[in-house]
Formats: structure tokens, sequence, C-alpha cells
């Protein structure tokens, strides 16, 4: 079936990349009443649905769009999406890269954008695709200046709040910060919610206690009812756990116990793994912290 369409180029936001999160992008810059030309290699049927624009190509996105939106899973994936754009790049274009890649792959993407004499700006979203579902998700850009000022009313179409970082480069490692405390927080959401359980302690109400003190952080607010329930939503946790491999190769290597708040919470994270829950949302780390089970390696 041939969903290719045509619309005006300064109308049409492009995106590359629609698995959970470009979907849920997608569907938020269409409900603003953003037309959105999309394509991925998959079934384009769900982002027909929504009234996106599918294409037949990465290239005949790029050529019918005013911006292009880039969320890629691998290194691999955004070379090859860039280079099949590349002739299709107009001068001035603005290219945001919104997935997470190693500083070398995104540096190697604004090169073939500038040869084009378009920007690519260093993006990366802060949020789940459910977060970015219903609003809660936030951006972060780096990179030009002036392509940041003009690309933000059309970010702000979808994200909760977007900070610009400076120079290219700042996003990803703001990112790489920013999911070390995500796992820090969830980390400590999870042994504290056991420990409140070893205390005879219901675990909803004390989530709902908690939220309101002292002792609150967003992870407990979005993870803590996960694990109190003991349903975690089917996700991938060991996308995540790429972030500190990231964050160490970013850092240029971390011997053992210079970062031990990191050794122990990624040891957490990839026992949880190993002991078969991987397809859970990060709260699952909750049924790893079993009471008098040893975990980590501090």
């Amino acid at each position: 079936m041939n969903h290719e369409h045509t619309t005006p180029a300064t109308q049409t936001i492009g995106l590359i990349g629609l698995g959970d999160l470009g979907l849920a992008v997608a569907e938020r810059l269409i409900k603003a009443g953003h037309p959105v030309a999309g394509f991925r290699r998959g079934n384009l049927d769900a982002f027909a649905s929504m009234g996106g624009l599918p294409q037949v190509s990465a290239a005949a996105t790029a050529a019918c769009a005013h911006s292009l939106i880039l969320l890629l899973p691998t290194d691999e994936a955004l070379a090859e999406v860039m280079q099949a754009v590349a002739p299709a790049l107009r001068r001035d274009q603005i290219v945001v890269c919104l997935g997470t890649h190693r500083a070398p792959a995104k540096a190697a993407a604004a090169q073939v954008a500038a040869n084009a004499g378009a920007t690519l700006l260093d993006g990366e979203v802060s949020g789940t695709p459910v977060m970015m579902k219903i609003g809660k998700a936030s951006v972060m850009l780096a990179g030009e200046a002036d392509a940041a000022t003009q690309i933000l009313p059309m970010v702000n179409a979808f994200a909760s709040a977007t900070s610009y970082v400076g120079a290219f480069g700042n996003a990803t490692k703001m990112k790489l910060v920013t999911n070390y405390l995500v796992g820090v927080h969830t980390f400590a959401a999870a042994e504290a919610l056991r420990m409140a359980d070893s205390l005879g302690l219901e675990l909803q109400s004390t989530v709902e206690t908690l939220k309101t003190s002292a002792g609150s952080s967003t992870m407990l607010a979005i993870r803590g009812p996960m694990m109190a329930a003991r349903q975690f939503a089917p996700s991938h946790m060991p996308a995540f756990i790429r972030y500190f491999d990231l964050l160490r190769d970013a850092l240029g290597g971390i011997a053992q116990g210079e970062r031990p708040l990191l050794d122990l919470t990624e040891s957490v994270f990839r026992q949880a793994v190993a002991q078969g829950h991987g397809d859970r949302d990060i709260a699952g780390i909750f049924e790893t912290l079993q009471p008098g089970a040893p975990y980590g390696t501090p």
C-alpha cells in the first residue's frame, strides 16, 4: 500500500524514526495542528491512523519537510539515514537529532548536514513514550543558538519544557547525567519501599505520603505506584542500561570504586536483567531487591 503524500515544505515537519517515542512525538505535533510527514522501515499504519503523512523513504521525508526530527535507535541507523537524506537536505533546513548517540556519531551527522547547508542540532528527550504522550517529557537542545531559537516553537508543541544547554554535544552529555540520576532515584525509591514493606507499611499509602514529603522525587512519584502495585508496564530495561555504558564512555572510563554510587546502581539494573526482568519498566528493579537477599557489587 502506497501511503505517500505531498504537502508544502513550509508547513510540514518531517519525522524519521517512528518507534514508540517517535509516534508519541508525532501524535502531539499532529494534535497541535502541524502536518507531520514520517518514515520508518516497519509498518506505518499506526502513524497514518493518527493523521500522519507516511512517506516511502527517509529522503522523501526530508524533501517535503520544512524541518526534520530524527529519533533513531543506533549510531549505525543515524549514519545510514543521514547518507540517505543528504541529497534532499536544503540550505537553512534545520534537523533535530533527538536520539541518544555517541559524540562522534552525532558530530558526523552534523557534518553531513553542514555539507548540504543545513544545520543539525544535538537534542535529547527526557521522559518515556508514555510521558511524552501525556505532555510530561522535556527536551534539551544544543548547538547553533539561532537554529535552536527558530525551532523552539515546533519543539514546544510536543515538549513540556525545552532547555537550550549551549555548545553542540551538551544535550547528549546532559541526557547521560539526567539518566544517571533517573537510575539512582529509581533505585532509591525501590529500596525505600522495600524497607517500608519490611516495616509493615502499606505500600500504596506509603507512596502517596512520601510524594508530599521532603523525601519525594520524580521517580518516586512516577514509579513508586508501579512498585507498590507490582505492575510494571512493558519496557526494555537493557535499553536503559545502555546509558551507563555511554556515560562511562563519555567520561573516558571509570575505575571500579571511583564512582561507588554509579557502580552500585548499574549493578542492580544489570542484576535485574539477569534475573529476567529486562522486559519490564525500570521500576522492575523492585523485584530484585528481595528482603534479606544481597544485591549489587559496590
